[in-house]
């Protein structure tokens, strides 16, 4: 019986009204939930059903406390949606009151109110509270503390969340409930997506969208849903908490994706004592070993397909690391060269991208790390190569989020073909989930690597994401040698003299970046 909560059950699934339940029975209510459930959606009913009613029949304000101020909007719409569609109620529209809360307001003089998620939000306030996504609260021990004091004449806590790693103070919370530790009136429960499903959740899903459920029909949908978290599908779905990192790919789908044909690691090591050499020896060393090593996979690459170059940069402690890729007649990305260089100066470093960059068949793009002492290089192939294909990536959470998804895509999907190396493998299973965000959480241990090829995979892929159109190539002003001495007659021995003027238009049938 939901008593206060008064509605047709056939609204909610049993979960749901559980919940309903559990918020009228117990002073703390804690859900450890799957994504996607609706149980926010249900607590929007029980915001309205606690407001709509005058205080001499136990109704009083509700507050929702978000980790984000816009959710409020969000969660106070259902309110008012079901305010008038289930309760058939003549609703005003919400308004901000002094303290920048969202208020919608009831006949009864109660109030609705969606806060900004700062514990100092609930301050000076009464009623029952919901603390919404309480694991990515940042400071949840501070909401819990203003909440507890907000429901001393009266109302109930109640928090839900999916999870968000093990050290998380919303698993504590949850031990502290199951040990007792928060009094008799205070109850944990969980609702995984298997739950839901088995509860009713994908034939509510089908009647929303006005499509036929079949049980075949479910388990794909559950399948797909399940792929789309990744690694983080336990900790999504499944309401088990994880450790702070967790390994971002799997071997096997790693090892399924070398299988580039043709391809090479071309690794180039130096000794401390080749920069004593004069500047044509250091150049004679470079060009062979690129003549040797590089040309001939590069000279393997189709003509007709637009070539692209990631790159991450180190110099002493870390390899730079060099990924070339083409397109090709099968949406995939085909990786056939890979140029790892230790101990390389920076000189030598600038030349062997120019090279590379001069030799690929229609460079399309390249994305390449400018974090720390690579700006210089980054900053001068942008300048030799034109800010319309080339990108200088200061790497940061933010790039992370947004590219590394991308990188694993292409592997876990079959769309990207990479050389078959030990080195690599591990480099990329030195990805790892920490706290929300792929990226290198621990080395590979060997020659002091760091996920280097990992990081040029990713800048690679990013930089094939990007759309390409047909435009020649002409240096931004007059060239500048990078040692201030006559070196560009080292750098392209393939080519006829270029003039003091620039490049000149590139006779490869160059292509560049739409902005």
């Amino acid at each position: 019986m939901l008593r206060m909560f008064e509605t047709p059950a056939s609204i909610f699934m049993p979960y749901q009204v559980q919940a309903l339940q559990d918020m009228q029975t117990y002073d703390l209510v804690v859900y450890e939930k799957s994504r996607q459930i609706g149980l926010t959606w249900t607590a929007a009913f029980a915001a309205a059903a606690t407001a709509m009613k005058s205080k001499a029949l136990g109704g009083r304000d509700f507050h929702y406390s978000p980790p984000a101020q816009d959710l409020s909007a969000e969660f106070i719409d259902e309110v008012k949606f079901f305010a008038e569609i289930v309760f058939k109620l003549t609703m005003s529209e919400p308004e901000y009151d002094t303290e920048n809360k969202l208020k919608l307001t009831f006949s009864s003089g109660n109030s609705v109110y969606g806060h900004t998620g700062a514990a100092r939000s609930l301050r000076g306030s009464k009623g029952s509270i919901l603390i919404d996504e309480a694991a990515h609260v940042d400071d949840l021990e501070g909401v819990m503390a203003a909440a507890s004091a907000c429901t001393m004449w009266g109302g109930s806590i109640t928090v839900i969340s999916t999870h968000c790693g093990a050290e998380n103070p919303f698993v504590k919370l949850i031990n502290d409930i199951h040990a007792g530790k928060r009094g008799a009136s205070a109850v944990a429960r969980r609702v995984t997506f298997s739950d839901a499903i088995e509860q009713g959740l994908y034939r509510r899903i089908c009647i929303e969208n006005k499509e036929k459920w079949t049980p075949e029909k479910e388990a794909a949908w559950e399948a797909s849903e399940r792929a789309k978290a990744g690694p983080a599908v336990s900790e999504e779905y499944d309401c088990v908490p994880q450790a702070g990192r967790v390994q971002y790919l799997l071997r096997s789908e790693v090892e399924r994706a070398m299988i580039s044909v043709g391809a090479r690691m071309a690794r180039l090591s130096l000794k401390d004592d080749f920069t004593a050499l004069s500047e044509s020896e250091r150049f004679d060393r470079i060009n062979g070993w690129f003549d040797a090593d590089v040309m001939p996979v590069i000279a393997a690459m189709p003509q007709d397909r637009c070539s692209y170059i990631g790159q991450d940069f180190g110099r002493s402690h870390d390899l730079s690391v060099i990924a070339v890729g083409h397109d090709t007649d099968t949406a995939r990305l085909n990786v056939p060269l890979i140029v790892e260089l230790s101990n390389v100066p920076y000189v030598e470093q600038q030349h062997i991208l120019d090279r590379i960059a001069g030799a690929i068949p229609r460079f399309a793009a390249a994305k390449l790390d400018a974090t720390g002492n690579g700006a210089v290089i980054g900053e001068n192939f942008v300048r030799r190569w034109g800010e319309s294909r080339v990108e200088a990536v200061k790497l940061s959470e933010k790039f992370y989020l947004a590219h590394m998804p991308r990188l694993r895509a292409k592997i876990t999907d079959g769309l990207l073909h990479l050389p078959r190396d030990a080195e690599v493998l591990e480099d990329l299973l030195a990805i790892e989930l920490v706290n929300g965000i792929p990226k290198i959480g621990r080395g590979s241990g060997k020659r002091g690597r760091h996920g280097d090829a990992a990081i040029a995979l990713m800048h690679l892929v990013a930089a094939a994401d990007r759309p390409a159109v047909i435009e020649p190539h002409r240096s931004a002003g007059r060239r500048v040698s990078y040692m201030h001495s006559d070196w560009d007659q080292f750098r392209f021995p393939h080519r006829e003299p270029l003039g003091s003027s620039g490049f000149g238009v590139v006779r490869s049938h160059r292509v560049g970046l739409a902005a």
